[in-house]
């Protein structure tokens, strides 16, 4: 798999998951409504899967899963 981002505004980044050419993922990530480990937890703005297509990488940073803020890793672990 590989993880890009792409920063939208200066609160929102958008990361995008690919795991095959035409299988991905994009979720917008406002670090506004990220309230850590408290009990109110995150909320995320948009998630788009996409089956039959990949993204246009030319204005996306390639990142490693270290850098994924935590509560999208938590999201996409949820139900393993």
């Amino acid at each position: 798999m590989t993880i890009h981002k792409r920063q939208i505004t200066k609160e929102i980044t958008a990361y995008y998951f690919t795991k095959s050419k035409n299988f991905c993922l994009r979720v917008e990530y406002n670090k506004k409504r990220d309230y850590g480990k408290s009990a109110s937890g995150a909320q995320l703005d948009k998630i788009e899967i996409h089956y039959r297509n990949s993204w246009i990488k030319d204005e996306l940073i390639e990142i490693k899963i270290e850098d994924v803020p935590s509560v999208i890793i938590d999201v996409l672990t949820y139900l393993k």
